[in-house]
């Protein structure tokens, strides 16, 4: 009996937010698995639990891949692992089967990689970020939130991490775009840990970046002379690129310094304007619209004059920076409400929140489309995270682009950038 035919080549992409971190593997058959953790900020969680995060995605995606992709010695070691209870994945936990490892988003982009090389993209400069304060205790403690539907997800409750010390399958490359890179001195100290688990050597196969940048690939596809960058997720960021000599050279940024200082027109922007709102209008005597209830049900009161002692309230049994956290994504889940008052209920109160935070993030990315570095007329524009992908935000966004005098040549949103970028790897066009 002759041997099988070579498997073909693996690619990884993770895409890791404030959120949820979100991975997808591929190879030239397309995409095979796909896993998913809590958040990756480096900035808001720290190195160590936003590399045990995004080894958790990986892994998860891992045991959704074929059977023939893992060494019988893999399996028995992450099996090995998971019997001492110290493991995140098995055979059983997440699976091929149930539909929920393949396939990919029909709202993607087409890339390929013989037009878009890792080494197309470089990390932006920026001024050194203060020093992380991982806090290894809770490492795997942070709850996967957003729009994660498959029965597969699951919280892991034991801070063990990682279950392996080297990744069980060998990828040709990865492709990291993660929020809260904001230096190269970032990229440089998620590259030890990272390139110890997957054994690629920090450079062209294992590639780390803002998550802003797994975005940018159409634009070296559509013959722009430059693009912008939008990231409007938990948080948000903008960066502009211009096309040189068939690669993209990263030319300026605005944003991405975190919800203390901006994140404008991203969810917890949102999230916050809507308290603010409810707020003023309570203490104005202003008339009470459907948003002031969603507020208070959201947040489990009953009226609003105990709404701000609920807002700042810190879970006691986490720790500090967990409680401080889960604080955050509260206020920035917040914004669905928001949406569904402004949709469902024609609320004005809520349409003018949104309005205002798309104005917001429109003024943050104008001064980088004004021709000094990039010219918008001949510019793509590249959007991704969740508050993007609502129509109404994304209208809003553009009519107040558009009074800034801003029109781009195209838009493109990006729903799966982790999709995109493991597909790109993979040298597919979709």
């Amino acid at each position: 009996m002759s041997p099988p035919p070579p498997l073909p080549p693996l690619h990884l992409c993770i895409d890791g937010g404030g959120t949820k971190t979100s991975c997808a593997i591929a190879s030239s058959l397309g995409i095979l698995a796909r896993g998913f953790a809590g958040t990756s900020n480096i900035a808001e969680v720290g190195l160590q639990n936003s590399v045990s995060a995004l080894k958790l995605a990986t892994e998860r995606a891992i045991a959704g891949l074929p059977k023939e992709y893992l060494e019988r010695e893999a399996w028995d070691e992450l099996e090995r692992v998971n019997e001492k209870g110290e493991g995140h994945i098995s055979r059983k936990s997440i699976g091929s089967e149930d539909g929920h490892g393949s396939g990919h988003h029909p709202n993607g982009l087409k890339v390929s990689t013989n037009d878009v090389g890792l080494t197309a993209l470089s990390t932006p400069p920026r001024t050194p970020s203060p020093p992380k304060t991982p806090d290894p205790a809770d490492t795997l403690h942070l709850n996967p939130l957003g729009d994660l539907t498959s029965h597969s997800l699951w919280v892991v409750e034991r801070p063990q991490a990682p279950a392996v010390s080297r990744c069980p399958v060998s990828f040709d490359s990865v492709w990291v775009g993660l929020a809260g890179v904001d230096a190269p001195s970032d990229a440089l100290a998620l590259s030890v840990p990272l390139s110890e688990f997957f054994d690629i050597p920090y450079g062209k196969r294992l590639v780390i970046q803002n998550d802003a940048a797994l975005l940018a690939a159409p634009i070296l596809t559509n013959g722009s002379t430059g693009g912008l960058t939008v990231v409007a997720g938990t948080g948000s960021v903008c960066l502009a690129w211009a096309v040189e000599g068939g690669q993209l050279k990263y030319v300026g940024r605005r944003g991405g310094t975190g919800f203390l200082l901006g994140d404008e027109g991203s969810a917890f922007y949102i999230g916050r304007a809507a308290l603010r709102a409810v707020v003023d209008d309570f203490d104005s005597g202003a008339p009470e619209t459907q948003l002031h209830e969603m507020v208070r049900v959201k947040f489990g009161v009953k009226t609003t004059d105990g709404l701000l002692a609920k807002v700042y309230e810190l879970d006691e049994e986490k720790s500090a920076s967990v409680a401080a956290n889960q604080r955050k994504l509260a206020i920035a889940e917040l914004s669905r409400a928001v949406v569904k008052c402004a949709t469902e209920y024609n609320c004005e109160r809520a349409k003018g929140v949104l309005r205002e935070s798309a104005r917001d993030l429109a003024w943050q990315a104008r001064p980088l489309v004004d021709g000094r570095r990039i010219t918008a007329a001949q510019a793509t524009l590249c959007m991704g995270g969740g508050m993007m992908g609502l129509p109404i935000y994304r209208e809003m966004f553009f009519e107040e682009l558009a009074k800034c005098g801003v029109r781009f040549a195209k838009t493109e949103y990006i729903a799966d950038a982790a999709g995109r970028g493991a597909r790109a790897l993979a040298g597919l066009d979709d």
